[in-house]
């Protein structure tokens, strides 16, 4: 009887032990659960794992040792319990023991280290580690590392042992197989952000449409040579920007980059402008004044608008070019320069040529390389690309909360014909961020000047058809109004609606308007 009680008392003890153990380690995964959940440092979350899988074994001492392409021989994330003194020792029993893991696929039990016969390099060592035990990590079918516990003394590692670190050791292998594909991602992230950058964006250039991108393929090919440049385009379509790309991109951006609008001056201001003038040359020079040329000297000058310089300084500004130095307004001497010259025009310089209005020789130096800066018009693609790049800015010069356009107010900015181009939409999203209201998160139609308003009108809520059908009667109207205004004179009618004659020939002769 008595022996019937000690064995049901030992019994129960052995199923309380073994309840005890499952109890701390499902606290223990718990903890480790948790701290996957709460933070992303791999090395903290290793730290956790080896220091539960240390404990809850008995083990004196433990380390996660990780297969790593880039690191010949592996390397040890982290040591638990094993003096600075034995690290190397530690680090070389770690490898060992892994690469068996590695080519086994299996845990690895050890009772007595240095009377293993798997590794006939410990026999007769005196090692501080006597047995151990080492659980792969695996990740895809893949061993990427072990898990390795050892004590000071011969004791045994229980399949029980075996058992809980094969599960702490499949949570480890998936921390750092998340942490591989994060930093996988990370770079692949850095590596289309500058993808994207290079081909949506170049300089502040902005816009990802066909014709945009044929502009970016040129700008590559030139900037880094000295060949003239002149950029053509409509007013507002960015030529300014092109030149600074070149400019900031090229062999001369420590330099100087110099502008100057030829449009907005008469000749004899562009004329000492551009070539500065001495004390004296003329009432009002009271002392020696540098030109645009010598400020720029070793950088970039910019001549916006070129076709509107007077044919006289036109002339000096070929000999600049040809003889590469300047005379100042006065003086009878020369001084050299070394500039390179980006002009732009909104003109067909070449037809200027025809007509005597622009010099062919100077023609030909200026048109070494010409760039094409399309109307916004022809890029609709980039409009809201354009039109959230302007909301973002103006979002975050006027402190307001405005970061979205309603889908109405967007087909709107899509659906206009913007005759001033890129600058017409900047003006128009800085309008429309001024008459937001501070609480508005979005851009709506009524935020959005008078000429689009009038397109919203014209598309009546519930009318049958597609947005096309809707946008073709806005412009049918905008023609008619267009034609209105300008007494029926074509020429005028296509200047408001910011296309051609001809244009506006094919698009009359399209919608059946009689002429």
């Amino acid at each position: 009887m008595r022996k019937t009680n000690i064995r049901e008392n030992h019994d129960v003890k052995k199923e309380f032990d073994r309840l005890n153990r499952r109890v701390k380690e499902l606290e223990a995964l718990n903890r480790v659960s948790r701290a996957i959940a709460s933070t992303g440092d791999v090395n903290k979350i290793l730290k956790i794992i080896a220091e539960e899988a240390i404990s809850l074994t008995g083990a004196e001492q433990g380390s996660i040792f990780v297969v790593d392409d880039q690191t010949p021989g592996g390397m040890t994330t982290l040591l638990r319990g094993i003096p600075p003194k034995d690290h190397s020792l530690a680090h070389m029993i770690d490898s060992q023991l892994t690469g068996w893991i590695v080519h086994n696929k299996e845990p690895l039990v050890i009772d007595k280290l240095t009377d293993d016969q798997r590794f006939p390099g410990f026999k007769g060592k005196e090692f501080p580690v006597k047995a151990a035990l080492s659980v792969p990590l695996v990740a895809k079918d893949k061993v990427i590392g072990a898990i390795n516990l050892s004590h000071k003394q011969e004791k045994t590692f229980s399949p029980e042992d075996v058992r809980l670190v094969s599960i702490l050791s499949s949570q480890s292998a998936q921390v750092l197989e998340n942490a591989r594909l994060c930093q996988k991602l990370s770079q692949e992230n850095v590596h289309l952000k500058k993808e994207v950058e290079k081909r949506y964006q170049f300089g502040e250039l902005i816009g990802q449409s066909g014709p945009m991108q044929k502009v970016y393929t040129l700008l590559e090919r030139i900037v880094s040579s000295e060949a003239n440049i002149i950029i053509y385009g409509q007013s507002g379509t960015g030529k300014e920007l092109v030149a600074k790309a070149i400019h900031y991109n090229g062999p001369r951006k420590d330099k100087r980059f110099v502008a100057v609008d030829c449009g907005a001056l008469p000749e004899n201001l562009l004329e000492s402008e551009l070539f500065g003038y001495i004390k004296g040359a003329f009432t009002g020079a009271v002392k020696d004044k540098i030109g645009l040329f010598e400020e720029a000297n070793g950088g970039t000058l910019f001549l916006d608008e070129i076709s509107n310089m007077a044919l006289p300084v036109q002339g000096k500004l070929l000999r600049a070019f040809q003889e590469k130095e300047i005379r100042p307004v006065g003086a009878t001497t020369t001084t050299k320069v070394d500039v390179r010259i980006i002009s732009a025009s909104s003109s067909d310089l070449l037809n200027l040529v025809q007509e005597q209005k622009f010099r062919e020789d100077l023609y030909y130096r200026l048109n070494v390389v010409a760039v094409e800066m399309p109307p916004l018009r022809h890029r609709k693609e980039d409009i809201s690309m354009l039109a959230y790049h302007f909301l973002t800015h103006f979002r975050q010069t006027s402190g307001k909360q405005t970061s979205r356009f309603t889908s109405e107010a967007m087909n709107l900015l899509e659906g206009y014909n913007w005759p001033g181009n890129v600058r017409e939409l900047e003006n128009v999203v800085e309008r429309a961020v001024a008459l937001a209201a501070e609480e508005d998160e979005m851009i709506r139609p009524e935020h959005l000047p008078g000429q689009f308003l009038e397109m919203h009108d014209a598309i009546i809520p519930g009318e049958t058809g597609t947005l096309n059908d809707a946008l073709n009667q806005v412009k049918r109207r905008m023609v008619l109004k267009a034609l209105e205004k300008s007494n029926g004179n074509k020429t005028k009618a296509a200047e408001k609606l910011g296309i051609s004659r001809l244009g506006l020939s094919k698009m009359l002769k399209k919608m059946g308007i009689n002429e």
